[in-house]
């Protein structure tokens, strides 16, 4: 993990952000790569945070867990995805956010870019549901004519 690396003791929102900005597929690194937000830069500003070497247990943060429960709670599947992970990040009054903002994010375009995004993956889901139900009764209809 991030914050094992960084000799952190505790797993933080900004630490999701970092992991979440590794990923180059998801939709929140391609929103926050028109901000020049990388990876590389939220590390960076993360190696300045207080560190105790040689920590062993490390414990997620009251806003990370807040994070994570809020999330499970809003998917739609029994799966959280990272898009959700992003919007609920970036709508948290959270060290995360707010790193977000020093770069100058516009937050409210980069919820409504992620929320597009989850509603197309979800319509995407629901017309394969749909288009797998259709082949399978052209192919019943199809053995009875």
């Amino acid at each position: 993990s991030c914050a094992y690396q960084l000799s952190h003791q505790e797993v933080t929102t900004e630490h999701l952000l970092l992991a979440l900005l590794k990923m180059p597929e998801l939709s929140l690194t391609k929103s926050l790569k028109k901000y020049m937000v990388t990876d590389k830069k939220i590390m960076e500003r993360l190696k300045h945070k207080e560190s105790l070497k040689g920590a062993i247990y490390i414990e997620y943060s009251d806003e990370l867990r807040y994070v994570i429960e809020t999330s499970m709670k809003q998917a739609t599947s029994k799966k959280v995805s990272a898009d959700l992970f992003g919007i609920v990040l970036i709508q948290q009054n959270c060290y995360a956010k707010t790193l977000l903002e020093e770069y100058g994010v516009d937050l409210a375009y980069v919820r409504q870019f992620l929320k597009e995004k989850r509603a197309d993956v979800f319509l995407k889901q629901k017309l394969n549901k749909l288009t797998k139900k259709t082949k399978h009764v052209i192919k019943l209809h199809l053995r009875f004519l």
